[in-house]
């Protein structure tokens, strides 16, 4: 847990954290407006953070994160309620990822309705 507070403190790019009990819950086209009108709005990079087995230390989930040091910005999101491995979390969030750059591009690949 200590490795990933001072991970956040020191990152210089915008910083989304993945909880459960995070704020929103987005659509994949909520999410691609999220990703790319404010995440990669100011920089071409970001970090993700997924919490551990444990979750998320405290210092990541309260008012006090969203001032993280350096960070460009700060967003906490959530995949939903359900409990996930973190290697799945992963693999989920990846394809989240590429789903959001896809309906961004209008490409056939993301569809609204399947």
């Amino acid at each position: 847990e200590e490795a990933l507070r001072l991970g956040v403190a020191r990152v210089r790019c915008p910083v989304v954290v993945l909880d459960r009990g995070g704020e929103e819950q987005p659509s994949t086209e909520e999410l691609a407006e999220i990703l790319f009108s404010e995440v990669f709005a100011s920089s071409s990079t970001a970090a993700f953070v997924i919490g551990g087995a444990s979750g998320l230390p405290s210092e990541l989930r309260g008012p006090a994160a969203e001032a993280a040091p350096g960070a460009a910005s700060f967003r906490r999101l959530s995949l939903g309620r359900l409990t996930f491995p973190h290697r799945l979390t992963r693999l989920l969030l990846l394809e989240q990822l590429f789903r959001a750059r896809e309906h961004r591009a209008g490409s056939a690949y993301h569809q609204a309705d399947g």
